[in-house]
């Protein structure tokens, strides 16, 4: 599944390294698409280990089940599950290492960390806010999780230097370094407006009487314009 499903999803192929990557669970920078054909053998192994206990009281025909305190199957899945868990942060080290791109490496620490692959685990419920509206964002998104370029961008910003998604979060030049605040900002104006009668997020500018924005194109004009855009 892997082989075929991992280069749709990012829209370009995988050599071997990123290919064991995406076979890696989503807490550890994965995408959680097994290999069967590698992964079948040891899966089938653990379930026999799991399930030895249940096994043998189904041969000796025994109708009641152990109880919780007597049940060894319990205790050996916690066991199976530990050390899977340590066999595959050990394969994300080693996958970790071995990527050459910086911002990759460090991509996958980022996915790494508490929380950082949460989106692709959580249940994509649009009324939530859960989701991503189409294809394509989903399909950039994957590329920014993994440290990948986006395609089709400019070469170069309005500002006149060289431009990469790092660079489109920090450019001074329009409104989106200030419109990535404003969730935050807009939230404490609404609690404090509750608490104080003199609350103003932002005031409206003032309007124009002859001024020329020729400087900036992207300056907002309108009358009563909160903001630049």
């Amino acid at each position: 599944m892997c082989i075929t499903l991992a280069p749709a999803l990012l829209g370009r192929q995988l050599g071997d390294l990123h290919m064991q990557q995406m076979r890696l669970p989503a807490r550890e920078g994965g995408l959680s698409l097994d290999d069967g054909s590698e992964d079948a053998p040891r899966k089938h192994s653990d379930s026999r280990e799991c399930t030895e206990q249940l096994t043998q009281l189904i041969v000796e025909s025994v109708s009641k089940l152990p109880s919780p305190k007597n049940n060894r199957d319990a205790g050996i899945g916690k066991l199976v599950q530990k050390r899977n868990a340590e066999r595959l942060a050990k394969e994300a080290d080693a996958v970790q290492a071995r990527l050459t791109e910086s911002c990759q490496k460090r991509a996958m620490e980022g996915a790494r960390m508490k929380g950082g692959s949460l989106v692709l685990t959580t249940m994509p419920i649009a009324e939530h806010g859960f989701h991503l509206a189409s294809k394509a964002d989903f399909h950039d998104f994957l590329l920014l999780h993994f440290g990948w370029p986006l395609p089709k961008l400019p070469e170069t910003c309005p500002c006149g230097s060289a431009y990469s998604v790092d660079h489109g979060q920090i450019c001074k030049l329009g409104g989106f370094i200030h419109r990535r605040h404003d969730d935050v900002v807009d939230l404490l104006g609404r609690r404090m407006k509750q608490c104080y009668i003199d609350v103003e997020v932002e005031p409206p500018l003032q309007k124009l009487t002859g001024e020329q924005l020729t400087k900036y194109k992207t300056a907002n004009g309108v009358a009563k314009a909160q903001k630049a855009t």
